[in-house]
């Protein structure tokens, strides 16, 4: 790990993650900025909102988080695989680039949720077809220190192989 939370009045704030492997620069796809642009302007007094640019994983992980071949995977791949990885190196909420927020309050009520129940995570997940160990996530949120997710992790990178677990 790089990077550690910030703190608000002595309470550390959750994570809210999205992150993008396109080649193509964030920059040029004008909806996806709207859509970061409104998490944040939603969610940032309850959350320390990021966006994590695959290109850029080790301003958050250290490369022996990944596996040796990161940078030779799909760019779908590599999203999963940082999803997953940051939510087992530091909790939060995960949810995809192109999603709206669209109710402030919902996304900490979520969150408050998770922290009160015995759950380690709750999300949704989708299979695909031509990438059958793809997660295709779009919503998922973890406990720090999440065993469930440092498990899926773990799973995900052996299916990949060339990983250092």
């Amino acid at each position: 790990m790089v990077r550690q939370s910030k703190k608000l009045m002595g309470v550390q704030k959750p994570f809210l993650w999205m992150v993008w492997a396109e080649e193509s620069s964030l920059e040029s796809e004008e909806f996806l900025r709207r859509c970061v642009d409104r998490w944040h302007s939603f969610l940032s007094s309850d959350f320390e909102v990021h966006l994590v640019e695959a290109k850029h994983f080790d301003l958050w992980l250290n490369s022996s988080a990944l596996p040796q071949n990161f940078g030779d995977l799909p760019s779908k791949v590599q999203e999963d695989i940082l999803k997953v990885a940051l939510l087992a190196h530091f909790g939060g909420v995960l949810v995809d680039v192109d999603s709206i927020p669209i109710q402030q309050d919902s996304m900490m009520q979520i969150w408050t949720s998770l922290q009160d129940s015995d759950a380690q995570a709750l999300g949704t997940y989708s299979y695909h077809q031509e990438c059958q160990w793809s997660l295709g996530m779009w919503f998922l949120a973890a406990k720090k220190g999440s065993a469930f997710m440092k498990h899926w992790l773990k799973l995900l990178l052996e299916e990949i192989g060339g990983a250092r677990v």
